[in-house]
């Protein structure tokens, strides 16, 4: 989408020569003749519609479906399967992020808020962290070698970046791990860092107590 969210998921309702219909979270589609042709009844969303021109061949995967079995059109009657169907790949125009999307990158929506002390001071806050200055913000920034981006109303940010994970280590292992040092990082110190670029996934290694 133009926000950068990735659906791997989605899928064509319906489609002609002039739009397709396209539900990004579907629950597993229906599927049915329908005038010689295969028919879907998909449920979920939300749902987008765009012109077929705007789709780009993606291969051939493994999908799931659902059709009716002999106990007919309830719950509890429906058959599941997996067969190989053509991919398509679909990037809304116009995309606020450039290259980011959530399919290889992390969104941290970041809100900056005038902090008690010192006077023009402010925090930023994210769901999973706060950040006391705008140093450290920046810093935050080049560690999980991201992108800062204005949100979509005053005091907000997005920042696009590697993903983080956690771990924790007995003393004796992280003292021997090949990994950058840092004094401190959101409020824990001593960490060891790792970075996966292929993967776009920075790890940061604490001690157990």
């Amino acid at each position: 989408t133009r926000g950068g969210d990735y659906y791997p998921q989605a899928h064509i309702e319906r489609g002609d020569d002039r739009e397709v219909h396209i539900c990004l979270l579907p629950q597993t589609p229906f599927c049915h003749e329908n005038e010689k042709c295969t028919g879907y009844n998909t449920e979920g969303g939300p749902w987008v519609t765009t012109g077929p021109e705007l789709l780009i061949p993606d291969g051939i995967r493994s999908k799931q479906f659902r059709m009716w079995g002999h106990t007919g059109r309830h719950r509890n009657g429906a058959v599941l399967f997996h067969t190989f169907v053509r991919a398509w790949k679909y990037t809304e125009p116009d995309p606020l992020y450039g290259k980011y999307t959530t399919k290889e990158w992390t969104r941290y929506i970041i809100e900056c808020q005038p902090d008690i002390e010192p006077a023009d001071a402010f925090v930023y806050r994210n769901e999973a962290f706060t950040l006391y200055s705008r140093e450290e913000l920046e810093r935050l920034v080049g560690i999980l070698h991201g992108k800062l981006f204005n949100g979509f109303r005053p005091g907000l940010f997005i920042l696009w970046a590697y993903r983080m994970e956690w771990k924790e280590l007995p003393a004796w292992e992280w003292n021997m791990l090949k990994a950058d040092t840092h004094l401190s990082f959101l409020g824990i110190s001593p960490v060891r860092i790792q970075t996966d670029h292929k993967r776009h996934i920075v790890t940061i290694y604490k001690k157990s107590e």
